[in-house]
């Protein structure tokens, strides 16, 4: 398996990996499937969801539309031949393979992803991120959650559930 055949969603806003699969070669299926799973637990926050893919087929098929269009989610797509405009997932790949074991060096598949899935999880968890003032996505999430929260009960509002 080659970690070239990655398909990651992240949250642009706390950088978190929300979703990933991985497979021996793109498929609809392949690309879909961490796009349905997105769906099933989004909540119904009342801002709008934007998703930002490349020009490649699967991103262009009416099932790939249909589950944007359930899950209330705009698509953003980058121009042809401009590989800058997928910089940020882009950015995920290249620490991916930096800092985790070489994907030759794994035993098969499914020693394979359970390594990404180990390190989606330190990603997220632990993996310090400048941009977000030198802490992890889960706990810049957290933090800004608390902020939030705040604001909405020192200013008398009532708080939206599902946020």
């Amino acid at each position: 398996m080659k970690i070239e055949d990655l398909e990651v969603i992240k949250d642009l806003y706390s950088n978190r990996i929300l979703e990933w699969e991985l497979s021996t070669h793109p498929t609809l299926k392949f690309s879909t499937a961490p796009l349905e799973r997105l769906v099933a637990v989004l909540p119904n926050t009342g801002y709008q969801v934007t998703l930002h893919t490349d020009q490649g087929w699967q991103y262009q098929h009416r099932n790939w539309h249909r589950l944007l269009h359930e899950g209330r989610i705009r698509q953003s797509m980058s121009h042809r031949s401009t590989c800058l405009d997928n910089a940020a997932c882009e950015t995920v790949f290249n620490k991916l393979k930096a800092e985790m074991t070489p994907a030759k060096d794994c035993a098969d598949a499914n020693v394979l992803m359970t390594t990404i899935d180990e390190w989606i999880n330190y990603y997220n968890e632990d993996r310090i991120q400048t941009r977000l003032g030198s802490i992890a996505p889960r706990t810049y999430e957290q933090r800004c959650q608390i902020k939030y929260q705040f604001y909405i009960q020192s200013n008398g509002y009532k708080a939206k559930e599902n946020i």
